[in-house]
């Protein structure tokens, strides 16, 4: 079996449960914050995106990393009233 074989062979259902790139709105659910701070985040360049056309995505697996590291912090709660 070659390669390209292997690329066409059916695929299990379930393979594709959860997509590979999120809306922001989906990220934004997924991270349990609004999809307008969602976008705000990602201007700002705090959320990690990818642009497709006019879509913009959010990767799954750099979503996750970012929960990982836990270095994304809002710095509006930061304690300067």
């Amino acid at each position: 079996m070659t390669m390209s074989d292997n690329l066409l062979a059916p695929r299990d259902p379930d393979h594709f449960e959860s997509p590979l790139l999120l809306s922001l709105p989906d990220a934004a659910h997924l991270l349990g914050i609004s999809a307008s701070f969602a976008r705000i985040m990602a201007r700002k360049g705090d959320l990690p995106t990818i642009r497709l056309g006019r879509r913009v995505l959010v990767s799954r697996h750099a979503l996750e990393q970012l929960i990982r590291s836990g270095t994304c912090v809002d710095d509006t709660e930061s304690g300067s009233n």
